[in-house]
């Protein structure tokens, strides 16, 4: 459609024009408007020869010498002013004009550029009928592929879409197209952070690896979905995900070719039993209990090499990012930055900002546990310049993570109207988005503890205690310090019953969980608001013992302190 504001007066005069031509001018013509604009000589020659009735080199001086076209020193082919191309393309009958793009559509397929324009390629073949249907729908999927290398990820969606809707309705063995339809879809929803997107694609992939009996596309289907929804906020979905399919791999028969399969899913089972040991609910404690850490099991050998043995690097980007932030939070350094290293470099390869932007936030906070606060910097800055790549809500959702980790950063530093600031950011932007509450829960705890500081103890209470009370979005770092400011609340208060309970259930929060940064967070709390209501000695001797064996020097150094401290 071109689109031009019609003067019927001038359209006469070029239509008037247009009749006067040699008939093999004038189709020359119209195959050039169906073309386009402008276009190469070359091009030009490769389709116009397949016309045996035409003489392409006196029509086209024709249409040169008339003014119809105009030639560039480029070797391509102008038309002298996009009226004169609108009227001879509207001047000409439906079938014509199909068999003319279907003919331009085919000379582009063949051509050396043709992996270069699918979109254009589909767009020819869409407008020469239903009979090119499943070239359509291949093309759209070709072009939605090349967007996703270019972060045009809401036009990839409308190709993917375009192909999905196609090839439901041909009868053709479609089942590679659809695979890469679909995961194309689901690539672009995640750098979207569309989570109905996300789960309804994912779950069609599902249906699809089901059908045809294969457990790697199995695996890659489920290993996306239920990553995402993790990054997402949504961790009971994800956990019921992963569960499914673990149950799925256990009750099918193995093969040789499930093999790889099978490696990717015993570092997925791990990730499962860490994360249903993260979100587990509360016990019960009782009034003398006070949690020594229990450190984390054994990782799987070789994460990194068991991922991409069962998946290609554009799907195993989202379970390493996963498992590398489950091993991060519970202490695991060294195995948790390989996995994050690798989905980084995976990630950029693959032309997944979204997670690499977030990957480099997680690298940042092991730099800084690791205490090299000059490489959390560096990695920091990397993170912000991944997500400055995208625009509007996707480039606000992928800056959650930083921005709320600098929100506790500047409150640690005592910046208090710069942490209100990017924590009222947040929580402003995820008010009405249910798929991210963790993350809007985290904000609000930030803004409890800002009023907490400034001695604004109602206002900071509700707030702590609104967020601790959603069960099913919590996240580890910041549910602990929501307790640990709950505590202090009730130490001004002169309630030491309530504080007494709220360490206690911070340490036994961290302790269970094997959350390494919480449990020394929450046990520095102790030595500061009830240094004799609590074996310090022995929690901090446990403790200390572990972080050596780690080589963590800035805990160890910290740790050490408290125990001079309280000797």
């Amino acid at each position: 459609h071109l689109g031009l504001v019609k003067n019927p007066r001038v359209q006469e005069i070029i239509l008037e024009r247009l009749r006067r031509l040699p008939p093999p001018a004038r189709n020359l013509l119209h195959l050039c408007a169906v073309i386009g604009r402008d276009f190469s000589l070359d091009l030009l020659e490769q389709i116009a020869l397949a016309d045996p009735t035409g003489d392409l080199v006196t029509a086209l001086e024709i249409l040169l010498q008339r003014n119809f076209l105009v030639e560039r020193a480029d070797d391509r082919i102008d038309f002298s002013h996009q009226i004169a191309r609108q009227v001879a393309y509207e001047h000409m009958s439906v079938l014509q004009r199909r068999r003319l793009h279907l003919r331009v559509a085919d000379a582009l397929a063949a051509s050396r550029r043709a992996l270069e324009i699918p979109g254009e390629i589909a767009f020819h073949y869409r407008q020469s009928g239903s009979s090119a249907n499943e070239r359509i729908a291949q093309y759209s999927v070709l072009a939605g592929e090349r967007l996703l290398h270019t972060y045009g990820f809401q036009q990839a969606v409308d190709y993917f879409n375009e192909a999905l809707s196609l090839l439901a309705t041909e009868h053709v063995d479609s089942v590679i197209w659809r695979r890469r339809a679909l995961q194309g879809l689901g690539l672009a929803y995640e750098s979207l952070f569309d989570p109905v997107g996300v789960t309804n694609t994912y779950r069609q992939l599902q249906h699809l690896a089901r059908a045809q009996g294969d457990r790697r596309l199995l695996l890659t289907a489920y290993s996306h979905q239920t990553s995402m929804l993790s990054l997402l906020g949504q961790q009971r979905e994800s956990n019921e995900l992963l569960l499914e399919l673990l149950d799925a791999f256990a009750s099918t028969a193995m093969s040789d070719e499930s093999t790889s399969a099978a490696q990717g899913a015993l570092v997925l089972r791990d990730l499962f039993r860490r994360r249903q040991a993260i979100y587990r609910p509360d016990a019960q404690l009782g009034s003398e209990h006070w949690t020594a850490y229990q450190p984390p099991a054994a990782t799987v050998s070789e994460p990194v090499e068991a991922i991409l043995s069962a998946l290609e690097p554009v799907h195993a980007v989202l379970p390493l990012f996963e498992y590398g932030w489950a091993l991060l939070v519970q202490g695991q350094l060294p195995p948790a930055v390989r996995c994050l290293e690798a989905a980084v470099e995976m990630a950029r390869e693959t032309d997944q900002p979204s997670v690499a932007g977030i990957a480099y936030h997680l690298l940042a906070v092991a730099a800084r546990i690791g205490g090299d606060l000059e490489q959390c910097y560096r990695l920091n800055e990397q993170s912000l310049a991944m997500n400055r790549r995208l625009q509007g809500p996707a480039g606000e959702l992928v800056s959650l993570w930083p921005r709320i980790g600098s929100g506790f950063a500047a409150l640690q530093l005592g910046n208090l109207d710069e942490a209100e600031g990017r924590f009222q950011r947040v929580a402003d932007f995820l008010q009405d988005r249910a798929a991210f509450r963790n993350h809007y829960n985290s904000a609000t705890i930030g803004l409890g503890l800002v009023a907490l500081i400034r001695r604004e103890q109602e206002v900071a209470q509700q707030l702590l205690e609104q967020a601790i009370g959603d069960h099913g979005n919590r996240y580890p770092y910041t549910h602990t310090q929501a307790l640990l400011g709950l505590a202090q609340l009730a130490d001004q208060r002169g309630d030491s019953a309530s504080c007494r309970a709220y360490l206690q259930r911070a340490l036994a929060f961290a302790g269970e969980r094997s959350l390494l940064e919480e449990y020394i967070e929450a046990l520095m709390a102790v030595i500061g608001l009830m240094p004799k209501a609590a074996p310090i000695a022995v929690l901090l001797s446990d403790i200390l013992t572990y972080v050596r064996s780690l080589e963590l020097v800035a805990f160890t150094a910290r740790l050490e302190e408290a125990q001079r401290t309280v000797a």
